[in-house]
């Protein structure tokens, strides 16, 4: 059990990073998946 050292503002930061993380990795694999739907 990990304690609660770290304020909220910290954990809000985390969880930006993370959204923003799995955001744009969406962003990246995105355009791949088009060139590989246009170039069948």
């Amino acid at each position: 059990m990990f304690n609660l050292a770290f304020s909220s503002s910290d954990l809000i930061n985390i969880l930006i990073y993370f959204i923003c993380f799995k955001f744009n990795v969406k962003l990246y694999f995105l355009p791949l998946n088009l060139f590989k739907f246009l170039s069948d």
